[in-house]
């Protein structure tokens, strides 16, 4: 069964899926972002075996209870550059854009990748310090509340003729 082993080098994470393809990146560490916001991701993909298949990108935000907040799924850039044409010691430098919705509650979120094959949708397995996941941690995320301005109070009632078209009323 496929899986990836990771490692630590510096800042960056390296996980070997089933010696067809390693992805690197830096994992996100209590990044802050506002409802409404789009949390960028990079992969930087490297090819070291033959690779026959496409496989699918999801990218998942999720609470403390597993409650998925926020998904995209996509083939790497975009679905440009399905896996199926990569080339051996290829790399592939994928930007994703994570769209965070405006109803998401303020909270600490976990960002996991999950690859699966084009034709199954069943997750790939993980293999994360000897321990199976479906999924690869990519770092933590912390929703902060948007910030709304105090109305400005009007200390006097203003009605103010600009031109025979335009009148401010208050």
């Amino acid at each position: 069964k496929p899986n990836f082993d990771t490692k630590i080098i510096s800042d960056t994470q390296v996980s070997t899926f089933d010696s067809q393809f390693e992805v690197r990146f830096s994992p996100l560490e209590k990044v802050t972002a506002l409802p409404g916001d789009i949390v960028g991701i990079n992969l930087l993909w490297r090819v070291l075996g033959p690779i026959n298949k496409d496989y699918l990108e999801s990218i998942h935000l999720l609470d403390h209870e597993g409650k998925s907040w926020a998904q995209r799924d996509t083939y790497p850039l975009d679905g440009f550059r399905p896996t199926s044409t990569w080339r051996l010691n290829e790399e592939i430098d994928d930007k994703i854009g994570l769209l965070i919705q405006d109803n998401i509650p303020v909270g600490v979120y976990k960002i996991e990748m999950s690859l699966s094959y084009n034709d199954v949708r069943a997750p790939i397995v993980v293999k994360e310090n000897a321990t199976p996941l479906d999924r690869l941690n990519l770092g933590t995320l912390v929703i902060r509340p948007t910030s709304y301005s105090k109305p400005i109070r009007m200390l006097k009632k203003i009605d103010a003729q600009f031109s025979d078209e335009i009148t401010l009323l208050w």
